[in-house]
C-alpha cells in the first residue's frame, strides 16, 4: 500500500510529541511549497543524500493520431518534473 499524506502528518506527530495534526499538516504543506516554489525559479531543488527534482523538457515531435493512424500530428514540447535518486538512496532500495 502506498504511504499517503495522512500517513506522512501522522508520522511528523508520533516523532514530534506534542505536535497537532494541524501543525503537523502545515509542516507538510510548507516543505511541498519550497519544493514547489525551488523547481519553479531555479528549475531544480536538491535534497542531499535523497535526490534531485528538475524541469526537464520534452521536445516538439511528430506523431500519429491515434484515431487515424494515416495523419501525422503535431505534439508540442512540454515541460515535466523528472526525479534522480541520489547515490545513498539507490544504495538503500537495492537499485
Amino acid at each position: 500500500m502506498a504511504t499517503t499524506k495522512q500517513d506522512l502528518v501522522d508520522l511528523i506527530c508520533a516523532k514530534n510529541d506534542g505536535m497537532t495534526k494541524k501543525a503537523a499538516t502545515e509542516l507538510l504543506d510548507a516543505v511541498f511549497d519550497k519544493i514547489t516554489d525551488s523547481i519553479k525559479t531555479e528549475s531544480k531543488f536538491t535534497f542531499p543524500g535523497f535526490g534531485t527534482f528538475e524541469i526537464r523538457t520534452r521536445r516538439a515531435r511528430q506523431g500519429v493520431n491515434p484515431r487515424n493512424p494515416s495523419e501525422k500530428i503535431s505534439i508540442p514540447e512540454t515541460k515535466n518534473v523528472g526525479f534522480t535518486a541520489s547515490k545513498a538512496l539507490k544504495d538503500q532500495i537495492g537499485a
